[in-house]
């Protein structure tokens, strides 16, 4: 790997010294001034002069995780934004009416591999499944319904309920949490007028796809500081009581990004704020979240789309995604320089925020075997599976709403007829 170039001289030294040392994404601060050829450089603090010295060989192999947390964790409640009626009672009768329409019906597909452990589609490259672990080599790639499309259409149930945990949305955008959290703020943002499968497809016109990506970005920083960090509980608990960012600061925290391929094939940002959960942060280090060369940072996007006709591709559903890397790499984008400062942010914020605590946990998992976090003595027999899902219960926000704090959800109140949906396929 590269090492990590994260040097900005026009940024205020100043405001670094708020940045550093907190979760900053540098990953996301805008590039200006580039030149064919010339490499972009990230921003640079005190920690990441020390990092940039040396090769990030991150992921690296997890050294065991935390399990079985006794103490209640906060939530953070969410406005009642849902709507109560679906526009379709199931795919059946979606794909009913619109059996003739070919496109349409494409929509509502996904190319995957379906974990036969914990049932999470996941992209058919995927060596391991990235909920659970689980080896997918003798896994076949299989078709599963799109439920990011069925949630935009207003379909009511597929397979399983297609109701929504809504953080925001409007007639463009749809901002949900993740129901299988990787952190303790993990959310995710949809646009709702655009059919894009994957994100080769912005290229095609990439100063139009910046404009979306960058009004998903809008979207999804406003509600993890209106929502989360103006949560005062949840900021204590989770962001080491740090005070509230401005708007223009938190665009500096987080990781942001897309996956290539994706699980669920319709444009949609991962928004991943840290502190991750344990097990979650074990599979980081394991090389299973945030892949190098399937997970772009959302600041990569950004700026190689900015390049407008200079990185525009005619995408076709072969087109290799070591296409986009060339392009980017051709405008002075490097996508290793970016991945590598995402990694050292995402293993900064964690031991900063470092919410975890021996003393509140049950077990230390190591391999596939829990000890007693006391006696460090094996404790045969333990369903690790369940105490993990117990965890995920006891510290993600899904469903919660901001009225009683009772878990609540929904259907996208602004659902789309199939010929709203302008597709870019």
């Amino acid at each position: 790997m590269a090492p990590i170039l994260c040097a900005r001289p026009e940024m205020a030294e100043e405001s670094l010294k708020h940045f550093c040392g907190f979760g900053v994404r540098s990953t996301r601060l805008r590039g200006r001034n580039l030149r064919k050829g010339s490499r972009l450089l990230l921003p640079r603090c005190e920690l990441e002069l020390k990092l940039a010295k040396l090769e990030l060989n991150t992921p690296v192999q997890s050294d065991g995780y935390l399990l079985g947390l006794q103490t209640k964790m906060p939530h953070v409640g969410r406005p009642n934004l849902c709507g109560q009626f679906a526009q379709w009672s199931s795919l059946e009768d979606f794909r009913t009416v619109h059996g003739k329409e070919p496109h349409v019906l494409r929509q509502l597909q996904n190319k995957v591999k379906v974990c036969p452990a914990c049932q999470k589609s996941c992209a058919h490259t995927m060596p391991q499944c990235n909920n659970c672990s689980f080896h997918l080599a003798d896994t076949n790639v299989t078709g599963t319904d799109n439920v990011l499309m069925a949630f935009i259409f207003g379909i009511q149930k597929g397979r399983f309920p297609f109701t929504i945990s809504i953080r925001a949305c409007n007639e463009e955008v749809l901002v949900f949490d993740d129901p299988l959290c990787v952190s303790v703020c993990h959310l995710n943002v949809v646009p709702t007028g655009v059919y894009i499968p994957d994100l080769r497809y912005l290229f095609k016109d990439p100063l139009r796809g910046r404009r979306i990506v960058q009004r998903m970005l809008d979207e999804v920083d406003n509600v993890c500081l209106e929502q989360h960090w103006y949560d005062d509980l949840f900021r204590k608990t989770y962001f080491a009581n740090k005070g509230i960012p401005d708007s223009a600061t938190l665009k500096f925290m987080g990781t942001a990004g897309m996956n290539f391929p994706p699980s669920q094939q319709q444009l949609h940002l991962q928004y991943v704020h840290g502190p991750m959960l344990p097990f979650q942060y074990a599979v980081f280090k394991n090389g299973l979240h945030l892949q190098y060369r399937r997970f772009f940072p959302v600041q990569f996007l950004l700026d190689t789309l900015d390049f407008g006709d200079a990185v525009q591709i005619d995408v076709e559903e072969d087109t290799e995604i070591d296409e986009i890397i060339r392009q980017a790499a051709a405008v002075g984008v490097d996508y290793d320089s970016y991945w590598n400062n995402m990694c050292a942010q995402v293993n900064r914020i964690q031991s900063q925020c470092a919410p975890w605590k021996e003393e509140d946990f049950l077990y230390r998992v190591v391999g596939s075997k829990a000890y007693d976090i006391q006696t460090g003595q094996e404790m045969v027999g333990t369903n690790i599976k369940a105490v993990q899902a117990a965890d995920v219960q006891n510290i993600q926000s899904y469903g919660w709403s901001s009225d009683d704090g009772s878990p609540s959800m929904g259907f996208y109140p602004f659902a789309k007829r199939a010929a709203e949906i302008e597709s870019w396929q």
